[in-house]
C-alpha cells in the first residue's frame, strides 16, 4: 500500500476532470493500492495529525509519501478535530497570532515534525520519502541536524518545483497570494499561470519518487 499525506501537490489541484496526481502514477506503475490523504490547503502541522492518526494502519510494506507544504501554513482546532489555517482564512488574527515570530521558529517546527515522523515510520520499518513543494532547499534547524536522515528525502536541496523545471525562490513569496509568482515558472510541467503541477508534472514526480526508493 502507498500511503500519500500532503496538500493541494499531493491531491493534485488543478488537474483536468480524468486526470490524475503522482501517487496514482505511482500505484499503477509498481501495481500498488494506494489512498491519498491529501487536502488543498494543508499544514504541516495538520499533515502530521493525519500521520499519527493513521499510523496504527501502516505496515513495514508500506510506502509513505509526504509532502511538505509552505511552512506559514498552521493549524487551529475544531472541536476534537485540528484544521488548516492561514493568512488568506482570517487575516487580522494571523497577523496577530504571528506576533515577533521569525523563520527561525517556523524552520525549528518544520525539522520537529519532520524527526516525529521520521522516528515513527522508522519504528514500522516501512519505506517513506518526504518532498518540499516550494522553497528550494528544506533547511534543518541546527538542534535536528545530526538527528534528521537526510536521505529519506526526494532531494532536500531541490523543491518539486525546481525538479520540474521551475524557477523557486523564497523572494517570490507574499502573504496576499500564499505562493510564488507564477510568471517566474517556464516548464512543460506547468500550465500557463496554475500553481501546480499538470498531469505530465505528476508523472514526472512519480518516476523522480520511482527512482529514489526502488
Amino acid at each position: 500500500m502507498i500511503y500519500c499525506f500532503g496538500d493541494s501537490w499531493g491531491e493534485g489541484a488543478e488537474l483536468k476532470e480524468n486526470e490524475n496526481p503522482f501517487v496514482y502514477h505511482l500505484a499503477k506503475d509498481l501495481g500498488e493500492k494506494f489512498i491519498n490523504f491529501s487536502s488543498q490547503g494543508n499544514s504541516y502541522s495538520v499533515i502530521v495529525t493525519r500521520i499519527f492518526g493513521n499510523v496504527r494502519n501502516i505496515n513495514s510494506d508500506d510506502t509513505i509519501l509526504i509532502v511538505i507544504p509552505p511552512d506559514i501554513r498552521w493549524m487551529d482546532q475544531q472541536q476534537e478535530s485540528f484544521i488548516s489555517w492561514y493568512y488568506e482564512a482570517d487575516k487580522e488574527r494571523y497577523m496577530s497570532w504571528l506576533g515577533d515570530k521569525t523563520e527561525v521558529w517556523f524552520r525549528y517546527h518544520a525539522s520537529l515534525f519532520t524527526y516525529s515522523i521520521q522516528s515513527a515510520l522508522d519504528g514500522i520499518g516501512c519505506k517513506y520519502l518526504f518532498m518540499q513543494n516550494y522553497g528550494g532547499e528544506f533547511i534543518i534547524d541546527y538542534r535536528f541536524k545530526s538527528l534528521i536522515n537526510v536521505d529519506n528525502f526526494l532531494n532536500i536541496k531541490s523543491s518539486l518545483t525546481t525538479l520540474l523545471g521551475g524557477k523557486d525562490e523564497y523572494e517570490s513569496w507574499d502573504l496576499e497570494n500564499n505562493g510564488p509568482d507564477m510568471q517566474m515558472k517556464k516548464s512543460i510541467y506547468f500550465e500557463e499561470h496554475h500553481t501546480h503541477p499538470n498531469e505530465l508534472g505528476h508523472k514526472r514526480i512519480a518516476k523522480l519518487i520511482k527512482d529514489k526508493i526502488i
